[in-house]
């Protein structure tokens, strides 16, 4: 067995570009390549990002929507929050029919 003196032996490291090239037949190279570590470290948060909103809306159209029960529940809590925090009668009621409600639903979440 041979081995020939002149061949060289690197290990690469790094995708999309190589940023970690360590030559053991040139210890004195900088295994580091410092632009190429950045572009890569760019890439990898970019494709993250895009894994994220990607998870982010499959999850949104799998979430199911309140009952009626759910929403009237979360109302009621808001409604006596707000009073709670000293806010007057009429002001919640306007936030209330901004939000679409009816005098009626707003009367019943005070009982």
């Amino acid at each position: 067995m041979s081995i020939n003196p002149s061949a060289s032996v690197k290990f690469n490291i790094g995708w999309p570009v190589v940023f970690f090239s360590l030559d053991l037949m040139n210890p004195e190279s900088m295994p580091i390549n410092w632009i190429p570590l950045i572009l890569s470290f760019l890439a990898y948060i970019i494709i993250a990002y895009i894994i994220d909103v990607i998870i982010s809306l499959i999850f949104i159209g799998l979430e199911k929507p309140d009952t009626p029960d759910e929403t009237f529940t979360k109302a009621r809590k808001a409604y006596f929050y707000y009073r709670s925090q000293g806010l007057e009668e009429i002001k919640v009621r306007e936030l209330f029919k901004q939000k679409g409600w009816k005098d009626e639903d707003i009367k019943k979440l005070k009982e």
